[in-house]
């Protein structure tokens, strides 16, 4: 079994969830997607929150001996780089306004 990737009380306060005792794998689930969908790119989050969400997740599961490492719900996911319609707007903008920030740059060296 793995080690928690970050301190149970932190992943606890991160998913806003009290005793571990007292909850159900489904509440665990229901406090991670909402929380971990608020803070998608699009919505103001970043992909950095959504990390520390994640890994909140998986070291509450890690400590009640839910986790499996072959079937973790959202890794293939996380791992494959595959964003939502909002995520790609953000990021063909960002990419957008990178590239006139280069040309204004390359404007600016040519005077």
């Amino acid at each position: 079994m793995s080690k928690p990737k970050m301190p149970i009380d932190e992943a606890k306060q991160i998913l806003n969830l009290g005793a571990l005792e007292d909850l159900t794998r489904a509440d665990i689930d229901k406090s991670f997607n909402q929380i971990f969908e608020s803070n998608t790119v699009s919505r103001g989050g970043s992909f950095y929150l959504q990390s520390k969400i994640y890994r909140a997740r998986e070291s509450i599961l890690v400590e009640r001996g839910e986790w499996d490492e072959e079937q973790a719900t959202g890794t293939q996911e996380l791992n494959s780089g595959e964003v939502g319609e909002d995520d790609k707007s953000a990021k063909e903008e960002s990419a957008d306004t990178t590239k006139k920030s280069d040309q204004d740059k390359d404007s600016k060296s040519k005077q």
